[in-house]
């Protein structure tokens, strides 16, 4: 080979660069020699070589900071499921596939895999004592996972409150490091899967992933974030980066079984509905959802049923960790919970959510047995922590108590104008300006009796003339009988 000509991302020299091959006017006092590094890897880490593509290529493991290759004994379709899980992807039908001899140095050991293993350094080894050469290498073809950008887990732990953190990119899941890792980092994550808080992280003991590359580290969250992709980070992704990896240990949350809680949302009257079951937080789905089953979820609240609203939409990277505990509700609106209503139980994620807005009470008293909210660091406060809950609706009532204040108040003028027209009905008189003494037109008397005085004396001190005394109209029979003679001719 003369005049080499390489790229650097070929993975050798003979076939992959360019070169020429005669041999005119060269000689050995021209031969090449280079001086290579120990590889940057961990025993038993795995990579696939001269791939494809990203999943697809030669498995190689490393030994002693050197990359080696596998041997075809005993190599089955379990062993490639294990090997495309602990590189981060999912296992492809097509099991395995045979690769041309690399020329590379052999693995002293060939593994057999029963398949509960998460990596191949776990399945069972046997050394290699093979001395002949192979003329093909071991490869393998694995398929991108379905796991959204930003989508976490918790790997190899003693159950699913503890392990491992990893997040999913581009179809492949990577490691989380370790550096500058906060409890409010651990918080937002335990969140995210429906869990509270624990401080025992730093006691568990959990194997790094160095066949899964890095993506995230220096994570920074605050404790208003609710998903670690709103928290800040420095992202990678390179390989050869190496940083301490994440673990992380959680609680069953304290809420019970029923429990509601709104998250993300401006205030506590508003956000995403969640249900408690099993200690652990979940999620609703929106298919059949109803204004009917929001006006129960808000009188579970202790808000108002009136002015309410509600809102499907998709799940977010916030939500998608979170299994769904309650599918298809159906209320009739007089329950006071909403697991006393009709619905599925379903523990499968689905793609719907549902938030809700009710109408927030001024009454800050808290009922017992009153649902939770969320916290300000985004957590599910329990429901005898959970303030401004009641279960009456004070706008009903006070509405009510006006009506019947104007109705009383109306019927109380109704009765005065009556009373006052009635009165004065019935006093209308004559006024003797001259005696300051009223008669009745009916002849009756009003007060004290008429003055003895003749008619003639009384028509003495009267301005006006009186008429005939043929035209004056006689009193009745029996007013004339209790009256004296000069008060009825008066009269």
């Amino acid at each position: 080979m003369d005049f080499v000509n390489c790229t650097g991302n070929e993975w050798r020299l003979w076939g992959s660069c360019t070169y020429w091959t005669h041999y005119y006017g060269c000689s050995h006092d021209d031969d090449i020699g280079v001086q290579c590094a120990p590889a940057r890897c961990s025993d038993g880490q795995l990579r696939l070589a001269e791939r494809s593509n990203t999943y697809y290529g030669r498995v190689e493991i490393c030994s002693d900071q050197r990359w080696n290759t596998l041997s075809r004994s005993l190599w089955s379709s379990t062993n490639a499921r294990i090997a495309c899980i602990e590189l981060g992807f999912q296992y492809y039908s097509s099991a395995y596939a045979y690769y041309g001899n690399s020329g590379g140095p052999r693995h002293s050991k060939y593994f057999s895999c029963t398949g509960s293993e998460l990596r191949l350094s776990q399945c069972q080894s046997y050394n290699d004592t093979y001395t002949r050469s192979y003329s093909y290498d071991i490869g393998v073809r694995c398929r991108l996972d379905n796991c959204v950008n930003g989508q976490i887990r918790l790997m190899e732990g003693e159950d699913q409150l503890e392990g491992r953190l990893e997040v999913c990119y581009s179809g492949r899941w990577g490691n989380v490091g370790g550096d500058e890792w906060t409890e409010n980092n651990t918080r937002v994550v335990c969140n995210s899967f429906g869990y509270d808080f624990s401080d025992g992280s730093t006691n568990l003991s959990i194997p790094t992933a160095p066949s899964k590359p890095l993506y995230y580290h220096s994570v920074k969250c605050s404790r208003r974030d609710l998903s670690l992709e709103e928290c800040g980070f420095t992202r990678y992704t390179d390989l050869t980066k190496t940083y301490p990896h994440t673990v992380v240990k959680c609680q069953e949350s304290q809420c019970k079984d029923g429990d509601l809680r709104l998250v993300g949302g401006a205030t506590e009257s508003e956000g995403r509905l969640e249900v408690c079951f099993g200690k652990r937080w979940g999620t609703i789905d929106g298919h059949g959802w109803t204004h009917t089953d929001t006006q129960v979820a808000c009188r579970q609240f202790g808000h108002s049923t009136e002015d309410v609203s509600y809102t499907k939409h998709q799940r977010t990277r916030v939500s998608i960790f979170l299994p769904t505990f309650m599918t298809l509700v159906g209320c009739y609106g007089s329950e006071d919970k909403l697991t006393d209503c009709s619905y599925h139980e379903s523990s499968s994620s689905t793609s719907m959510d549902i938030s809700i807005s009710c109408n927030r009470k001024d009454d800050s008293t808290t009922p017992p047995d009153s649902p939770t909210a969320t916290n300000d660091d985004g957590t599910g406060g329990s429901s005898e922590s959970s303030s401004g809950m009641v279960y009456a609706s004070l706008s009903v009532s006070a509405l009510l108590a006006v009506v019947v204040i104007a109705l009383v108040a109306v019927l109380i003028v109704v009765f005065l104008l009556w009373r006052r027209k009635k009165s004065r009905g019935s006093s209308s008189g004559i006024h003797f300006s001259n005696i300051n003494e009223t008669v009745s037109l009916d002849n009756k008397l009003v007060g004290k009796d008429l003055p003895t005085e003749s008619c003639e004396q009384i028509k003495a001190t009267n301005p006006v003339p009186l008429p005939p005394r043929s035209q004056l109209r006689q009193a009745p029979s029996d007013n004339a009988s209790t009256m004296s003679p000069q008060k009825a001719n008066c009269s």
